[in-house]
């Protein structure tokens, strides 16, 4: 759901402020009317902030608001930022609680909506919620808190923080509970529900969603229910639940209709979930391969004049292209891919441009041209392999990071413990022993839970070295089956599974004899593709990577008990020449020596 996260916080933003602001309707018909030049935006901003000094208020918020509008549609992040920081110093020292919340939330979605990075999204979006939950009494204020936590649940989520993403929106909910904050609960309830979805529990999503249909429906929220509809929807195509999906899709459309009739319903509002929903039923119906009724679907969103918006053409052409493909209609489907290019192509996001360029390898391939569906697929997998590098070790450096920090508190946690008990012993003798069983005793249950916390994050690291050891097998699988388009066997994806194979066999790695040779030999190949596997698949030199083994082989033995084997007898079996060699590296990559490891895994 990508695709919908910028929709999603714009609309909350506009009924908000459609609704207490009271918004003159000429702004927003001159914001649809064919864009001016940047020239006589910027003179417009310009004429705008000059009013400011003598607004205070709702006027002054209503002028922000327009001003930040028309900076969007200017599409400068720099210019736009800045307006925001000075309207932001303007309120702050008007000492205008609301008007603070009301510009942390359009402040947050700019920076979401600009793709700033983790280091400045995310700490300005929690000092915005720290300070919004002191507000957050004030109705007006709350739905400003309810789109902040939301924007920062949706970012945990698209960078993998499933975990975080899960504890924020549990927070969320407690907090709401004890307030009794009907919209709160309900937005609380559709982050839990995202979050279990990403961490692959669908029942416990679901249930999530169908309380948020339950809850929202007590105050009639719009906004949340339409956009929960969606959810659900989605979720049950994606678990293969047809039927449920068609249920919840005529559930959508009834509720649809009775908020088209309700006197205080935004019309625009209704449009765009409507356009939304006809997307949804045409997606649906092509899953029941009942084309007719979804290309009927279609034809009606794309009557919407949402659908002929950037993000509108993308989402519109993104299922047009899956039903035209499923027909076989490939020319068709071509020019749809064409559109999105040409529409969105310039503002799309990265993950955006992969899924076209996904789409284009598919649709050359049901062709029949495979020499270019290889060659798309290859630069998909390319691209798609380097995002994923940069993920997992950036959240390998995470890992070891904290690692550090928590085994550096555990030794000053130690050293001020002993220093604690030698002032005691000094102090006062008759209290030594009553002393030391009291700290004996404090001090077993927090370090068993610091060791505890130790072990996890070296089986995290662990973990996180299995998944990449995967995702490289899936790679060599991957460019196996391109190349056997094109009848050019893949040499270094072959040889990276059988060496992998290979140095299974303890005594291939073991040998103090080995070498680029041997390994060579063994595989019936050359010693430079044995270099080039190394280097192309793991980025190491062979004596590296056969060190990296040894490694991993001695990590498992020191796991065993203590009793069956000594330190320098591991580094033997493990096929290190001394004990002092396997020291220095265990320590190099480990940051702890192996009697300390070994004390730690036995010890948890």
């Amino acid at each position: 759901m990508t695709q919908f996260r910028i929709l999603y916080s714009s609309i909350l933003i506009c009924c908000f402020l459609t609704i207490c602001l009271h918004t003159d309707r000429l702004c927003a018909q001159g914001r649809a009317q064919s864009a001016p030049s940047n020239v006589m935006y910027t003179s417009r901003i310009d004429s705008l902030l000059k009013g400011a000094d003598t607004l205070s208020g709702i006027e002054l918020l209503r002028l922000y608001q327009m001003v930040h509008y028309g900076a969007y549609e200017l599409n400068e992040q720099e210019l736009h930022l800045q307006l925001l920081r000075q309207s932001m110093d303007r309120v702050e020292k008007d000492d205008y609680e609301f008007g603070r919340a009301f510009l942390y939330g359009i402040w947050i979605e700019a920076l979401y909506n600009y793709n700033l990075p983790d280091t400045i999204l995310v700490p300005e979006a929690l000092q915005a919620l720290e300070f919004m939950r002191t507000v957050r009494t004030d109705p007006r204020a709350e739905i400003y808190y309810l789109n902040v936590t939301v924007i920062v649940v949706d970012h945990y989520i698209l960078s993998g923080n499933y975990e975080e993403a899960l504890k924020l929106s549990e927070e969320l909910y407690k907090e709401s509970r004890e307030s009794n904050s009907s919209s709160g609960i309900a937005t609380a309830l559709k982050c839990m529900g995202r979050a279990y979805s990403a961490l692959r529990f669908p029942d416990r999503a679901i249930e999530s969603y169908r309380e948020v249909l339950v809850v929202a429906d007590k105050e009639r929220n719009i906004d949340i229910l339409c956009d929960t509809y969606n959810l659900l929807i989605d979720l049950y195509l994606k678990n293969d639940q047809l039927q449920e999906a068609l249920d919840m899709c005529k559930a959508y459309e009834d509720f649809l209709a009775y908020s088209e009739n309700n006197p205080g319903t935004i019309a625009e509002v209704i449009e765009k979930y409507r356009f939304n929903f006809y997307l949804s039923a045409a997606e649906v119906y092509r899953r029941f391969r009942n084309y007719a009724l979804a290309g009927k679907y279609i034809a009606q969103a794309e009557a919407i004049s949402f659908s002929h918006t950037a993000l509108g053409i993308f989402t519109l052409e993104d299922v047009r292209f899956r039903l035209l493909l499923d027909q076989r209609k490939f020319e068709e489907a071509g020019r749809s891919l064409d559109r999105i290019d040409r529409e969105y192509g310039e503002v799309a996001t990265f993950y955006d441009k992969l899924g076209l360029l996904r789409y284009r390898a598919q649709l050359y391939y049901e062709q029949g041209w495979y020499d270019k569906a290889a060659d798309s697929y290859m630069d998909y997998i390319l691209r798609n392999d380097s995002i994923k590098k940069v993920e997992m070790a950036a959240h390998l450096n995470e890992v070891r990071t904290q690692y550090e920090v928590d085994k550096l508190e555990m030794r000053q946690e130690q050293d001020r413990r002993l220093f604690r008990s030698t002032v005691w012993w000094f102090s006062i003798a008759v209290m030594l022993l009553v002393g030391i069983v009291l700290v004996v005793m404090v001090n077993a249950r927090r370090l068993s839970f610091k060791n505890r916390s130790l072990v996890e994050r070296i089986r995290e690291q662990d973990k996180l070295e299995a998944d990449n050891e995967r995702l490289r097998d899936e790679l060599a699988r991957q460019d196996i089956a391109v190349d056997i388009h094109r009848e050019q066997p893949d040499r270094l994806g072959q040889l990276h599974l059988r060496l992998k194979e290979l140095m299974k066999d303890p005594a291939v790695f073991t040998d103090p004899e080995i070498n680029r040779k041997t390994l060579a030999d063994k595989l019936g190949t050359n010693e430079k593709y044995i270099f080039d596997t190394i280097h192309t698949y793991y980025e190491m030199s062979i004596q590296q990577y056969i060190t990296h083994i040894r490694l991993n082989h001695a990590k498992k033995l020191l796991a065993l008990p203590a009793e069956k084997r000594n330190i320098e007898d591991i580094a033997l079996e493990a096929g290190f020449n001394s004990r002092a060699t396997f020291h220095r590296l265990f320590k190099e990559r480990y940051g702890m020596t192996p009697s300390e490891f070994r004390s730690l895994i036995t010890g948890s």
